[in-house]
């Protein structure tokens, strides 16, 4: 077991159980924080939705879970607390974790859930968009299941990553943000998906200093994905 401190985050709208049972694979030591009145009971972990109780949990890690609407999740973190908690934790220099919607909303807009560009947490540079807008073809919109991608370094010394270019990972999901338009220095993983034309390179995921984001569920790819998680938190 890794004696890492894990918080994970509840808006309201992530697939939260499913990432508390693979992170607890991994360490004892979970909390959730919940944006909710009524936080949910989740079975073996505390969950609370005061900010000082995370601070007296001294966490090492964070996890924003995607299920969900980009503006109705942004709405719950703008409501509570949960939108400072993230920017401190990061401003602290402290491992993030964006899980599918949970790292598009860690870009600067979405338009999932809205009639124009919803404010995002504003971590990362760039734009979330439907598949169609960035020529995937319509067969393949929603993008749901199982695919491998290829890992990016723009300079010799960018960090590796988590990400294996062998493994096989769980996607859903009907927006997404496109690879070259994420300007980085440090390593992406890339997700071709069928265009119009040509293959549309998507970004699955991303090592920015102390962000990292994916657009697949690591929770819901077995192996694969424990590897992922394990990887993340250990290194």
């Amino acid at each position: 077991m890794s004696s890492a401190r894990v918080v994970i985050v509840d808006y309201g709208a992530s697939n939260l159980r499913s990432v508390v049972a693979s992170i607890g694979r991994i360490t004892s030591s979970l909390l959730v924080i919940s944006g909710r009145d009524e936080p949910p009971a989740v079975h073996g972990t505390m969950v609370t939705n005061s900010v000082s109780e995370v601070e007296t949990f001294e966490p090492t890690h964070l996890i924003l879970p995607g299920v969900g609407s980009f503006a109705t999740a942004m709405r719950c973190l703008k409501r509570s607390a949960l939108l400072q908690t993230i920017k401190d934790f990061h401003a602290n220099g402290l491992p993030i974790l964006g899980i599918c919607l949970g790292m598009q909303m860690l870009f600067e807009s979405g338009e999932e859930g809205t009639s124009e560009m919803y404010p995002g947490i504003g971590l990362m540079p760039g734009t979330v968009q439907n598949l169609r807008k960035l020529d995937v073809h319509v067969k393949f919109v929603p993008n749901i299941g199982w695919s491998s991608g290829f890992t990016e370094f723009l300079h010799d010394n960018d960090q590796i990553g988590p990400f294996s270019d062998d493994a096989l990972y769980f996607y859903c999901h009907e927006y997404g943000v496109l690879a070259d338009r994420y300007q980085t220095t440090n390593t992406k993983y890339v997700l071709e998906l069928p265009g119009k034309q040509q293959p549309i390179r998507i970004l699955s995921g991303f090592v920015s200093k102390n962000l990292t984001g994916v657009q697949f569920h690591p929770e819901r790819s077995g192996i694969a994905g424990e590897n992922f998680l394990k990887s993340w938190i250990m290194n």
